[in-house]
């Protein structure tokens, strides 16, 4: 199958034949369809801390094409999402754990596009550690730097949907508002 492997420390990747990730007895296989891209993908490589060569990304949308003798949760044609550490996402498969260690994985809901269940894992989990760290929840305020990258566009949503208020920008938008409330 081809991957997208980083081969040396440092080192450009490239587009290689590997071989066919088989799952173990309670693994999924699942044929790849979209991967997200994340920062920490190409950190990987410049950092040394995995043994090389490995398969790049980690964020991945596709379809169980084969399932280990102990699978439960999960059966081939089943699409799923999720973060594939040890095997990687940038290549036609890859195989996950099917419990919910450190590779979460989970059923793609039926409106969700294959594209936007790629996209979520990371950045979609970062922000959901970080709003639970923070104690963010209802009457709870937050300023969320960077709303518009990844993990700051999910965690907006999420603070939201907990409870927390909207900065109003300070006195001087009340001050503002109020004028225009007695025009």
């Amino acid at each position: 199958m081809k991957a997208v492997v980083c081969e040396h420390l440092g080192r450009p990747v490239g587009v290689r034949d590997v071989p066919l990730p088989e799952p173990g007895p309670k693994e999924i296989q699942v044929r790849v369809v979209a991967a997200g891209v994340n920062p920490i993908d190409w950190k990987l490589c410049e950092r040394g801390d995995r043994r090389m060569p490995f398969v790049l990304g980690q964020d991945f949308a596709g379809v169980v094409s084969d399932v280990g003798n102990r699978v439960t949760k999960y059966r081939v044609a089943d699409r799923v999402f999720g973060i594939a550490r040890d095997h990687g996402a940038y290549a036609q498969f890859t195989v996950i754990p099917e419990d919910d260690g450190p590779q979460p994985i989970a059923k793609v809901p039926a409106e969700v596009g294959d594209a936007d269940a790629a996209a979520l894992p990371t950045a979609g989990l970062t922000a959901l550690a970080a709003l639970d760290w923070l104690g963010v929840g209802r009457g709870t305020s937050v300023l969320i730097v960077g709303a518009t990258g990844g993990v700051g566009s999910y965690a907006v949503q999420m603070a939201r949907d907990r409870g927390a208020h909207r900065w109003n920008g300070g006195r001087h938008q009340r001050a503002v508002r109020s004028r225009a409330r007695r025009r």
